[in-house]
């Protein structure tokens, strides 16, 4: 059923509003906070999906290794790829060039998804004010009707902060030693927590290396 609200002096009718708004939430909470940029693919590879691939994270503190590979080897299972973290094969430290192409051979494995973090970046920015309608709800006791009352109210501007962390990946491929044949750059605006940045930049890969024809 749809409610009466009025603004200043007009009413309205509510439903269609709440219904509105609702298709906008759930449309932002279906989008990933990571986006790929600075994209190069190898003109002569082969293209062809990747059904097996190793998960190198080039950091040096052994936990943060091993999570970082964790959640992308999770995402890469997620779209059907036989992935494997690195530090199953390397617990010590991150393979070298040689011992990668080693690896893949020995190990039956198509490719080796190397990540490494760069520098992140701080911007401040200034946000203007805005002006916006602000709802009250009265109730009227003697005809048992509720009314909702929309009034104006202006937002003061205001400073943003906004840190750009950012991954470099590299997909490295090849029948006679491992070479580079896609990188690209991950970015994750002011990440909520170390748990959501792993996983908005595992969801920002995977899709790219989808669009090359590589998984």
């Amino acid at each position: 059923m749809q409610a009466t609200i009025t603004i200043g002096s007009k009413r309205v009718l509510r439903g269609g509003a709440l219904i509105a708004l609702t298709a906008v939430a759930a449309l932002a909470s279906s989008c990933t906070n990571s986006r790929l940029v600075g994209v190069w693919r190898d003109p002569q590879f082969e293209s062809r999906p990747l059904r097996s691939v190793l998960v190198v994270s080039q950091r040096k503190d052994p936990a943060e290794r091993r999570l970082w590979e964790d959640a992308v080897t999770a995402r890469l299972a997620q779209s059907g790829v036989d992935a494997v973290a690195s530090y199953t094969l390397f617990p010590d430290d991150a393979p070298g060039k040689e011992k990668l192409a080693d690896a893949l051979h020995d190990h039956n494995l198509s490719a080796a998804l190397m990540m490494k973090p760069l520098f992140a970046t701080n911007e401040t920015r200034w946000v203007p004010g805005w002006g916006s309608i602000e709802p009250r709800e009265y109730y009227n006791p003697w005809t048992g009707r509720g009314l909702v009352i929309y009034d104006r109210r202006w937002h003061p501007g205001y400073r943003v902060f906004d840190r750009t962390l950012r991954e470099q990946v590299t997909l490295w491929a090849g029948d006679d030693g491992a070479r580079m044949v896609w990188a690209g750059t991950v970015e994750v605006d002011n990440p909520s927590s170390r748990d959501a940045l792993r996983r908005d930049i595992a969801d920002g890969v995977v899709p790219g290396l989808k669009e090359a024809g590589l998984l």
